[in-house]
């Protein structure tokens, strides 16, 4: 016999769209300032954004 389908309500606005690494020959201080003035403020102007979330760690 087959198995009976899975239905699931899924929620779009509760998983990511897009990540994006950042990346370059600063510290890891400077990169998170420019991820967080610049790039953040850049992305959260765009239409239909909802939210923009800095995080991250060293690698």
């Amino acid at each position: 016999m087959p198995t009976p389908p899975i239905v699931q309500k899924f929620d779009n606005d509760s998983t990511p769209v897009i990540t994006i690494a950042l990346s370059g020959d600063r510290s890891i201080r400077e990169l998170t300032e420019f991820a967080d003035k610049t790039v953040r403020v850049q992305l959260e102007r765009v239409g239909g954004v909802g939210e923009v979330r800095v995080v991250g760690h060293v690698l």
